[in-house]
Parts: structure tokens; C-alpha cells; sequence
């Protein structure tokens, strides 16, 4: 608003000086205002271009949120196209969750859900449903995604469209999930509730690391030798596997999302529970999920370079 008013006031001072505007078919000025009139109109050019220039670098591209929500969304509308067009891959992706959370109730019949067994293998089938949904949706359409990037489509939208399915389907899975073991474990103080966002956050987090391994490789068969060296030490450096390690361990653990998911999947059936415990778990997946899909983009605006 100041530069408009001293646009404004450097305008009138010029025109003031200069004198009234010629009217309609009176003869033109013999020369160029010289002196301090001459000096008055360069101050206010300088002033509208001033005020023009710093406009235009400020202000943000017209409707370029908006835009990148609405291509979001088309491809979103595609994926679930595709998704519904291949009803026996989708439903086998589906079917994980309850097979597996049969496989989980014979093994865990009648028992406590504070079995520190039990709350560990719910983390580490979370975190295989979330990892095996999204690995591929990236590489299976590598050529696909180079093409739609030429053509201009941004990269976070791309990657948006598929949190968004993947999220959806990590909602269904963790939901089966959860009422097929409740059929034969007790949850006793844990509520299936909490013990259900808890496996929901470890699967987003999980989509996040397929997404990574998918932007990471240029073919499936380097996928399928990749996610298995990404999922095994999530089981192997686990407090419910090692017990009390080394430092050096425990160091190692703190990258593990099962580690951080059964830590939270721990503390849920106390008496007492340590709320910061939960929510710095929470927190701490939700925060892996952003660093991943960050690397994610960087990958995949490396790809078509």
C-alpha cells in the first residue's frame, strides 16, 4: 500500500510540473520536458517499474494450489479406475489382512493381547501389508510416470494421488486386521480402537517405505530383491526379538518403524499407560512417513532429468 500511495505522489508531482495535458488536435510539444519536470516523470517511471517489478515477484501463480489438487485428483480417479478393473489383484490385497489375522488368532487362541509375541507380530504384519500394497505402484508405471512428467504433471501430485488410494486401502486392511484377531485374542485394557489407529499409522508409514523402494529401482525384478533386504531387519533389531542390546542396537533400532510401532502397541494394555510414549511413537511414524515420501519425490524428479 505505501509504494502504490508513493507511486501515486511521484505521479502528481510530475504532472503538476509538467503542466495540464494537451487537448484533443492541439499541436504537439516542440521538445521533451527538461529540468526539474524531466526528473520528476523519471522518478515516477522508476517508481511504477519499481512497483511492477516487486508485484510480479511476489505474487503467486494464479490458481497453481488449485491446479495441482485438481490433477491430484485425476489421477487419483485413474488409480481407482485401474484398482477396480483387476478385481482379483485388488481382492487378493485385500484378503491379506483377514488370512493373516486367521493365521494370528490360531496361533494366539485365547490369549492376552499384553502377550509382547503377539503385539510384536501385529507390527510386523502392519508394516509388511503397508510395504507389500505400495512397492509397486511406482515402478510398474515407470514409463507411464516419465511420459505424464513431460507432459507436466507434477511429481506431488503423482505422489499424492497414491497416498491417498494406499491410505484407503491401509484403512480396510487394518480394520480386518483388527476384527478377525479380536475373534479369538483378548484385548483385556487395550481397546481395539486404539490398537487399530496404532497399526494404521504403521501402515501408512509402511506405504511410505513401498513408495520409496518403488522410486528407487527402474524394474520389478530389482524391486523383489530389495523389499526383502528393507523388511528383514525390521524384524531382526526389535526389543521383542533382542531384549535388552547394545547401544550400538538399540541405535539401530530407532530406524526401525516396527520397533517404534510395537513400542506404542506395548504400552497400550497398562494399567497405567505412558501417554508420551504413545504419542512420541505416533509421531515419530508419522515423521518417518514424511521423510520417505520426501526422498520419494526427489527420486522421481531425478528420474526424468
Amino acid at each position: 500500500m505505501s509504494d502504490e500511495r508513493e507511486l501515486e505522489d511521484l505521479l502528481a508531482e510530475a504532472r503538476r510540473r509538467l503542466g495540464p495535458e494537451p487537448r484533443e488536435g492541439a499541436p504537439e510539444a516542440a521538445a521533451a520536458p527538461e529540468g526539474p519536470a524531466a526528473a520528476a516523470l523519471a522518478a515516477a517511471a522508476a517508481a511504477e517499474a519499481a512497483v511492477a517489478q516487486r508485484s510480479a515477484a511476489t505474487a503467486p501463480a494464479p490458481h497453481e494450489g488449485w491446479l495441482r489438487l485438481r490433477t491430484a485428483g485425476v489421477l487419483t480417479s485413474r488409480l481407482v479406475d485401474l484398482k477396480l478393473s483387476d478385481p482379483v489383484g485388488t481382492g487378493i490385497l485385500l484378503l491379506q489382512a483377514p488370512l493373516i489375522g486367521l493365521c494370528v488368532g490360531v496361533a494366539f487362541d485365547g490369549e492376552s493381547y499384553a502377550t509382547r509375541a503377539l503385539q510384536f507380530v501385529l507390527a510386523m504384519v502392519a508394516v509388511w501389508l503397508g510395504t507389500f500394497s505400495a512397492c509397486r505402484e511406482v515402478v510398474k508405471e515407470r514409463l507411464i510416470f516419465l511420459r505424464e512428467r513431460r507432459a507436466g504433471v507434477p511429481v506431488r501430485a503423482y505422489l499424492l494421488s497414491k497416498v491417498v488410494v494406499l491410505a484407503f486401502f491401509s484403512v480396510v486392511q487394518c480394520l480386518l486386521l483388527v476384527l478377525t484377531v479380536s475373534r479369538s485374542v483378548v484385548f483385556d485394557d487395550a481397546h481395539p480402537v486404539t490398537v487399530f489407529c496404532a497399526l494404521l499409522a504403521t501402515c501408512l508409514c509402511a506405504n511410505a517405505l513401498g513408495l520409496l523402494l518403488s522410486a528407487a529401482v527402474k524394474s520389478q525384478n530389482s524391486l523383489i530383491a530389495l523389499v526383502p533386504v528393507a523388511l528383514i531387519p525390521q524384524l531382526i533389531f526389535s526389543e521383542a526379538i533382542l531384549g535388552d542390546a547394545g547401544e550400538a542396537v538399540e541405535r539401530i533400532e530407532l530406524a526401525m518403524i516396527a520397533s517404534w510401532s510395537y513400542d506404542v502397541l506395548h504400552e497400550l494394555p497398562k494399567d497405567d499407560p505412558s501417554w508420551a510414549t504413545v504419542l512420541g511413537g505416533f509421531a515419530v511414524l508419522f515423521a518417518f512417513q514424511g521423510v520417505m515420501l520426501l526422498g520419494s519425490a526427489l527420486l522421481l524428479r531425478a528420474q526424468d532429468e
